[in-house]
């Protein structure tokens, strides 16, 4: 593991790589960011603070504009549902926890609009166009596994490398719990929001 980069004063990089290892699309490598979110995975305010972690997809140029953007989201309240975040050849995917599609009281096509608002007022330099993917740890919902353009190479390749971010780090919405808290909130192991 990389040691970790000052990437951001809103989150907190728990694992950085910090260039491609291996031969995945155009030098695809990732960084694992965790903040505190207040809303839930479904966009909803939350009665205990929420720990979020996502992974941001670099590329070869390891642009670090996206955490520019990523934070802009962060304080419009719009990054609780993303799991992965990056841009590729002048395009930022989102890719959305599945579930938030469903839940979040708005439409993927109003969740856009806003994020390109936002994104629009952010100080990046360049207009970057949002699309905005879906991730779903079941790979039985395969409408659900849409990682869009966030990494140049088959959709299979892409899901099994976020798979196996996944799997290594359980990205996603959890609720914060301080040590000795489990019995009173009645968590043993606070569970991680599905998906």
């Amino acid at each position: 593991m990389a040691a970790s980069q000052d990437y951001s004063t809103y989150f907190h990089c728990i694992y950085d790589q910090a260039c491609e290892e291996g031969r995945m699309g155009r030098g695809a490598h990732y960084s694992v960011f965790r903040a505190v979110e207040r809303l839930d995975v479904d966009m909803k305010p939350s009665a205990v603070p929420q720990i979020h972690d996502f992974a941001v997809i670099w590329d070869e140029d390891h642009d670090r504009r996206v955490i520019t953007a990523a934070e802009s989201l962060y304080m419009n309240d719009l990054l609780a549902p993303v799991q992965f975040i990056g841009e590729r050849k002048g395009t930022l995917t989102l890719v959305l926890a599945a579930r938030s599609l469903t839940y979040m009281g708005m439409s993927e096509e109003e969740y856009l609009a806003k994020a390109e608002k936002v994104l629009e007022s952010s100080g990046i330099e360049d207009y970057w166009p949002v699309v905005i993917g879906s991730y779903d740890r079941s790979r039985q919902s395969p409408h659900q596994r849409r990682p869009e353009y966030l990494i140049a190479e088959k959709n299979d390749v892409v899901l099994s490398f976020l798979d196996t971010i996944d799997h290594m780090w359980r990205l996603g919405s959890r609720p914060w719990q301080a040590p000795g808290d489990a019995p009173a909130l009645g968590w043993a192991n606070p569970p991680l929001m599905d998906r």
